[in-house]
Formats: structure tokens, sequence, C-alpha cells
């Protein structure tokens, strides 16, 4: 199985390859992708060719050759279900043309501009997205439908010219031999993956058999893939260019990278936030709201600065889609900041359907939400609770150290930014000065400045920096690097935005150039020490680890509420490779009961769920991973140390 380092530059080696030779290896990926199913065929033939011999041909051994056949058929059906590719449900709310004829009238001009085929399904979703997906009626045989997805909120924060070059980029990839390639390899990789699913964790011999397969040829196929998906996609921008016009295409792909920033740091925190009082989203029509704002999110006072962001940005590593700077350069367009749109597409397509389909939708999203938003809820009432326990803690002079820096953090989520500010000044002060107090401090000093502060309020913010500054050097005690990091970026963001604002107040006109490349730094040792901290060959230093009981209270009621976890163990783990650092490794040991969760993906579902204020890994000891013979010892050390075990669950 290749590592990320390992698979980020096989992309790279390919992207070369592919920009020197591109038929070449288009022509490889596609027998790369033709090797993959002859290979499911011929697992499945020598699956079934051998349930059949040995029921048949062989005499004698009757309870060895019934577990053989046993093996034989469950890799014929793993097989036959991964051919067998099955897409995942619809999310959203198919609409009609009787309901948008409009809306379908545009979709057909793109279409046949593009000469693609016009999707056979519209679905409607709240997303601020388009896309087309192929669902097979046949499995790997084919006979798609082209569903084609789009945002309502898409349709919301933009005019008719940008939504058509939005269609006609995503219809890019269906049209003629593009839609057939794209759609071969699409269909390939997830039979792979499906049949990855089904077996990975499995400890019998349809795994040993394609084992093999998941290590070496999924990964290497999916780099293939995923340079060609990219070149995919400069194509469907160049068809776009085309059929509506690079200056509209440009102008919806900048709008959208300003409008998912408003979405994500403004409209929606403030929509979960009534999650805090409110104990169901039942009532809520968040959709409507958004159609009377996202149109003037452009002119949002952190719109330019959100552009530049976008600008700057590299593309994710796993994405097909290129960064907004190719983008724009694809086109020929300068980077500018957009208008507002004097009619949206969902007032001119939609009209009077608007309120009914926002409706549906808006109720659509209450069941969607609606056990996340419950979930919330439950928290935030019960670090409230938490909060108010410790306030009174702190008030009688009984905190610890180690709760008064919890209750600062609570402070710093619950109460409003002035309180936070001075909950971290006051473990600053009477605690030891801890790192990660300094850095909130001099964050919130930051973030609450005004355009044109006074004396006192200019002498806090060079505080505020010359503490940043001080963290982002430090790099000796243990556990201090952890936040070196944080640190240094947001001193950069602090100069950049100072650039921009008031350049005559920066006195080294090399200041952001100096704290970008310390970020790179810094960035590139922390990706190294936890590299290193994440590796179980060879001896190890571990200790139990010692966490105060308020920051562990939400985790352990975590715990208690699956009854899958049987006990919960917590390590401190460091390495001499990467000095300062420390990992901190939840180790979960299952329950005896029945129903369990899958053992290959259990550690991802409470490495997402569990919250903790400091850097961790979660092992579950039922994944594979950890069940090899070369890792007992390391197994019983984490199970057998009493002081490490945090959590047990009785009758376990």
């Amino acid at each position: 199985m290749l590592t990320d380092k390992e698979f980020r530059a096989l992309v790279a080696r390919h992207e070369l390859d592919a920009r020197s030779a591109p038929t070449r290896f288009a022509w490889v990926t596609a027998l790369w992708a033709a090797a993959g199913l002859a290979a499911l065929g011929l697992l499945l033939t020598a699956a079934l060719l051998g349930a059949l011999w040995l029921g048949l041909a062989v005499q004698g051994w009757w309870g060895l050759r019934l577990v053989l056949v046993a093996g034989c058929l469950s890799l014929a059906w793993a097989v036959l279900r991964a051919i067998w590719v099955r897409p995942p449900p619809l999310v959203g709310d198919v609409i009609t043309r009787t309901e948008a004829p409009r809306l379908f009238e545009l979709i057909d001009r793109v279409a046949a501009r593009c000469r693609a085929p016009r999707p056979d399904l519209v679905v409607l979703d709240d997303a601020l997205n388009a896309g087309v997906s192929l669902r097979p009626r046949l499995g790997v045989l084919g006979w798609h439908r082209h569903v084609l997805h789009l945002g309502l909120p898409l349709l919301m924060g933009c005019d008719v010219k940008a939504l058509a070059a939005i269609l006609a980029h995503e219809f890019g990839h269906l049209r003629g031999s593009h839609h057939w390639f794209d759609g071969w390899l699409y269909r390939t990789r997830r039979s792979w993956v499906e049949l990855a699913r089904l077996h990975d964790g499995r400890d019998n011999l349809s795994h040993l058999v394609v084992s093999v397969f998941f290590h070496y040829y999924l990964p290497r196929f999916d780099a293939r893939a995923l340079v060609l998906s990219r070149q995919m996609e400069v194509a469907a921008d160049q068809l776009a260019h085309v059929a509506v016009g690079p200056t509209h295409l440009a102008r919806a792909l900048t709008t959208l990278e300003i409008q998912a920033r408003y979405l994500q740091q403004t409209f929606w925190p403030a929509v979960w936030a009534q999650a805090d009082q409110r104990p169901s989203p039942e009532g809520l029509r968040p959709l409507q709201t958004l159609g009377r704002r996202l149109r003037t999110a452009t002119g949002h006072p952190q719109a330019a600065r959100w552009l530049q962001q976008a600008w700057k940005a590299l593309p994710d590593p796993q994405d097909t889609h290129p960064g907004l700077r190719d983008r724009l350069e694809l086109a020929g367009q300068p980077l500018q900041l957009p208008e507002p749109p004097a009619q949206t597409a969902a007032e001119a397509l939609l009209a009077e359907h608007t309120t009914p389909l926002t409706d549906r939708l808006d109720r659509w999203w209450q069941g969607r939400v609606s056990q996340d938003w419950q979930a919330h809820y439950r928290t935030r009432q019960s670090r409230q609770q938490q909060w108010t326990q410790l306030s009174q803690r702190l008030a009688q002079g009984e905190a610890t150290a180690d709760e008064a820096l919890h209750h600062a953090r609570l402070t710093d989520e619950l109460r409003p930014p002035a309180e936070a500010l001075a909950a971290w000044q006051v473990v600053w002060q009477r605690h030891g000065q801890p790192p990660e107090a300094g850095l909130h401090w001099a964050q919130a000093v930051l973030d609450q400045a005004p355009h044109s502060p006074d004396a006192d309020q200019v002498d806090a913010i060079h505080t505020a920096c010359a503490r940043l500054a001080e963290l982002a050097a430090a790099t000796t005690p243990p556990g201090q690097p952890h936040w070196c990091l944080p640190a240094a970026q947001r001193l950069r963001d602090w100069l950049e935005q100072l650039q921009a604002r008031q350049p005559e107040a920066i006195t080294d006109p090399q200041a952001v150039s100096i704290w970008r490349q310390r970020v790179r730094e810094l960035q590139s040792r922390r990706e190294a020490a936890l590299d290193v901290l994440g590796q179980f060959e060879g001896p190890q230093r571990l200790e139990a680890a010692q966490v105060h009981a308020c920051v562990l209270r939400e985790a352990l009621h975590d715990f208690r509420s699956e009854p899958g976890v049987g006990a919960v163990y917590l390590w401190r783990k460091t390495d001499p490779r990467a000095p300062g650092w420390v990992m901190h490794l939840v180790v979960i040991e299952r329950s005896g009961t029945w129903l369990q969760a899958a053992k290959d993906s259990w550690w991802a579902h409470w490495l997402d769920r569990l919250q903790l204020p400091f850097d961790f890994m979660v092992l579950d000891l039922a994944h594979p991973a950890w069940r090899q013979t070369d890792r007992r010892d390391l197994v019983a050390l984490f199970t057998g140390t009493p002081e490490a075990c945090i959590y047990r669950r009785r009758h376990a």
C-alpha cells in the first residue's frame, strides 16, 4: 500500500508523463482499467470453477471441502457485488419540467450547444455546486441514466449566463468519447473500491486472494485515473469557454469561491448556532433566508480577502479540479471581484416555482440534519453545564490549572469574545503561561482589533504579535511544537491583512515573506513529526497519559453510549526523532456484543467524533493491522496497563 507521500509523488510523475505523451498515457491508463476488469472476471471464474471442482470432482474430506467451497462462493459473491456497481441513493429532490420549465429550456440549450446528451433526471439539493453522475441500470453492463445535480444556492447566487457556463462545464463530462472513457474509469474504480470494502478486515481465503490487488493495483490505478480526470476537467473548462464564453465561466468561478466561504464562515455557522438553544431544526427555513443573502455575498466586507485566499490556495492533491488561479489563467481572465447579479438564475428560471421548491428543500434539509442537530444540542447543553460548574470552582478559588485551562476553552466556545479574552489572560497569568492560553489570547486580541485602534489597543496588538512570534520560535519544551504552526499562521495572516489595509504600518518590508516561509517550514516539520509518531515498528516510547477528568468528560460519555466499546486506554507517545512532539493514543478494545461496527473504518468514526485539545490517534484493536503477530506484545502493553485505562464497560 502506498503512503500519502508516495501517492503524491506517483501522481506528480504521471502528470509529467501525461503532458509529454498524452495519447500514450491515456491508452496505458485504459489498459490498466481493462486489466482491473479482467482481473475481476478471472477472480469470479476461478472462484466458481473452484467451488464446482471441490463440490463434484473431489471425494472425501467433507468438512475441509465444505470450508473451501464456502470460501470460493464468498469470493464469487463479493466479486459479483463489486461488478454490479450500485449507485448511492440520490441526495436531494427530483424536479420535473412542469415545475421549472425555463430551467429545463436552459439545460436543453446548453446540452445541445455542447453536443452532450440531455440529463434523464435533474435533482435539486442544498449545495452550492453542480455536477453530473452516471447511474447504471445494469451494473458494469451499463445503460446509464444521466443525472444532473443542481444546488438551489447555486441558482440563488449567480445569474443565468454564469449558470450556463457551469452547466457547459458539467456537460463536458458527458460529451462523446470523453463521456464513455470517464464513465468507464469511474465504474472500474468503483468496482475495486467496493470489493476492497467488502473484504477489508476479514481473515478468510477470499481476503488473502484479493489483498495483493488492493495493495498494488488500486492505488496505482487511482493515481493514473486522478491525472486523467484532471485533464478531463481542463477539457470541460475549454468546452465551457467555447459554448458560453470564458468571461462568464470566470465570473461564475470567482463568485462561487466567495459564496462558498460566506456559507462556510458566516451563514451556516449562524444557522447552526441556533442548535445551542433549539433542540430541533423543525420550523427553520434556511434556504428561504439564503435566497435573500447569497446574491450580496460578493459585497461582504471579507469578500476581497476570501477571493485572495482562493487565488493563493493550492488544489487538494486528491481533487480533480485545478485551482482558481489555473482555471482563470486557462480562461485568459484576470482576478477581479465580481459584481452581484442583477437578476439571479433562480429569479429568472424558477420564478413563481421558487417558493414551493424552496419549501420542499427546507423540509428535506430539516430531515437530513435532524439527528446531527439534536446531538449538537445535547453536546452544547452538556458543555454549558460543565462551564457553569467550572465557573463556580474558579470563583471559589478551588480550580486546578487544568480546570482553569478547560474553562477558558469552554468560555471561548460558549461566551462572548470579550469574556474569552479575559479567561485566556487569567490562565496565562496565573497558571504558568501555558502555550495554548498564550496563543488563544493573542488570536482573540487580533480578532477583536478595530481598524483604528487607540493607544491601549495598539499596545495589546504589539504584545499579541510578540507573543505569537515567541510561540512560533519555541520548540524545546515537551508539547510546545504543537503550538508553533498555528501561532506562525495567525501572525502571517495578520501581517497580510495589515499589508493590504495599512502597508505603511509594516516597518520591515520582508516581514510577510519571512513569516510565509516560516509557516512552510513549520508545516514540513509537523508533517515529518506526525509521520514519525504514527509509526509502530520497533521500540516505542510510551507512558500512560495523565489527563484531567474535565477534559475527558465528553469523550467518556461518547464511549458509554457505544455498546461496541469494551475498554479505552489513553497513552502518551514520544520519539527522539521528533523532539518535543507528543502524540496521544486513544486505544479502543471491543466489547463482546454481537453487533459490531466495521473493523476497517471504526477508528475513523472515532477520530471524527472525539474532540480533544491535543494531537491524538485512534487505534481500534479489532483492525487487521493490530491483529498481526508482530504487534501482539504492543497490544498486550496497551491493554495490560491499568494506569492507562480511562474507561471500561461493565461485563465487557
